[in-house]
């Protein structure tokens, strides 16, 4: 019989207790109750589930000191300043574990070949909607660009008036007509490249959006 296999992760967090011993020396624990109550948590919730906790990763956080003081002395025969004294200093210590679950189940071949499928199913609608995510973030900027150009399409480079001639094309002003001729076709330019670049996103879109449909349809049969 195949075996099937679920992990699962959970992130716990608990605080470091800090101690002074009164001479000025600080200790840092690590606040093994609230570990201990955070793992207790973590096995009840998942007893009923079958899961179990078979590996930790610890996590910690950094505490550090910058010391910085000056001595100064005297005495009868005179006074003398002292440079700095006293180290900086550094360390980690855990105040979390990012825990890892498993859940082993004995199956028939037709049970692990219909769960296999469901997460085949799964996961391929899971990248399909990222995929689609990123694709509407890229058609939203194209959109924005070609919006920002707009203005190239019937604009009209204007002779303005005053002492030394100016040109002047999209909110922008050149001395040269040759340079504002050249600003307008590159903008130009630049908006026919986002019309193409708009077209084909909006075809993808459509292709993805209708490849979604269908897995999620047959996901949902599946379900019934």
């Amino acid at each position: 019989m195949p075996s099937w296999v679920e992990t699962k992760t959970e992130i716990i967090h608990f605080s470091m207790n800090q101690n002074n011993s009164g001479n000025g020396n600080f200790f840092w624990n690590t606040n093994l109750e609230e570990l201990n109550t955070e793992l207790d948590r973590i096995l009840r919730n998942n007893y009923d589930k079958h899961f179990q906790i078979v590996g930790c990763v610890p996590l910690t956080t950094g505490v550090a000191h910058h010391h910085a003081e000056w001595k100064f002395q005297s005495n009868s025969e005179g006074s003398y300043g002292g440079a700095g004294y006293g180290y900086g200093w550094g360390l980690s210590n855990i105040s979390g574990a990012i825990v890892f679950l498993q859940k082993v189940e004995q199956l028939s071949q037709d049970e692990f070949d219909r769960r296999s499928e469901e997460r085949r199913l799964a996961d391929r609608i899971s990248s399909l909607k990222s995929e689609l995510e990123e694709l509407n973030n890229n058609l939203s900027s194209v959109v924005s660009t070609k919006k920002r150009l707009a203005w190239s399409q019937s604009a009209r480079i204007e002779e303005l008036p005053g002492l030394k001639t100016r040109y002047q094309i999209g909110g922008e002003t050149f001395f040269l007509k040759k340079k504002a001729e050249r600003y307008l076709a590159d903008s130009q330019v630049s908006y026919e490249k986002s019309q193409q670049k708009e077209n084909e996103l909006l075809h993808r879109q459509t292709g993805l959006k209708d490849q979604l449909k269908r897995l999620e349809s047959e996901s949902n049969e599946k379900d019934v």
